[in-house]
């Protein structure tokens, strides 16, 4: 991509997309991950939880609103709905709101931009990936 000749790169900062004015890339504040949780070091992840979410190079604080499923690892089927708190090893759809809008994509479409990594208090909890934009 070419910038114009008067653009300030001054600007540009670390976390920042640059893209074709003729596809671009959504802005985010409300997004369903899939995810694994890893080892909880204080228990486990449930509904309303705060955390931060990295993506790329950006990172934004946010909000578990809904943990919508538990899901099987290798098929990928719903193995139960609504489940009320997260385990480490488990795989589910979950759904987050961010503080700010973010530039995400779908894993399906871009798959760097389509991970997330989500910690709390300097752990990383779970990661996954992002199958559906909600607002």
């Amino acid at each position: 991509m070419k910038l114009p000749s008067d653009f300030d790169v001054n600007y540009l900062k670390k976390g920042n997309v640059l893209c074709d004015p003729k596809f671009t890339i959504p802005l985010v504040r409300k997004f369903v991950a899939r995810i694994v949780v890893f080892d909880l070091p204080f228990g486990a992840i449930s509904k309303g939880e705060q955390v931060v979410v990295h993506c790329y190079t950006s990172k934004c604080p946010g909000k578990i609103i809904s943990l919508l499923s538990l899901v099987d690892q290798n098929t990928g089927t719903v193995i139960k709905e609504r489940p009320k708190f997260l385990k480490q090893g488990q795989f589910a759809n979950i759904s987050i709101k961010l503080e700010e809008r973010q530039c995400l994509e779908l894993f399906s479409n871009y798959r760097n931009m389509g991970r997330v990594a989500i910690r709390r208090e300097n752990h990383t909890i779970a990661a996954g990936t992002i199958t559906e934009m909600l607002e």
